[in-house]
């Protein structure tokens, strides 16, 4: 999961779980990856060096802003999830929480279908 912050860089997190098939009161486990520049928000394809590729699963918006993260390790979001495949548009509250350095823990608040636009 990769959000944008002010700052134009990519905040990133390596999930156990895809946070869209999460459940309200759901948690998992999360590893607070290196800031990306912001060119790489719509990459999908190899990386460098045989680590892999990247596909994206699914995309949305943050609503609201996104500081940096606060001082006290957490971060409380609200994402609109694109709709996607099967999966119809949804809106997600997420909390983010530090738990030991690189490590996070991203808990589902709520889910529920996103409002509609004209």
């Amino acid at each position: 999961m990769q959000l944008q912050s002010d700052a134009k860089c990519l905040v990133g997190f390596r999930l156990d779980r895809r946070p869209d098939d999460l459940a309200a009161g759901a948690q998992i486990k999360a590893r607070r990856m290196p800031d990306h520049r912001a060119r790489y928000l719509d990459f999908e394809g190899p990386l460098s060096d045989n680590r892999g590729r990247v596909k994206r699963l699914r995309s949305g918006a943050v609503l609201g802003e996104i500081d940096s993260l606060d001082e006290s390790g957490s971060l409380d979001i609200s994402i609109e999830w694109n709709e996607h495949g099967d999966r119809p548009a949804q809106q997600q509250h997420i909390l983010l929480e530090q738990w030991n350095g690189d490590d996070w823990v991203v808990t589902s608040v709520a889910m529920r279908a996103a409002a509609s636009h004209p």
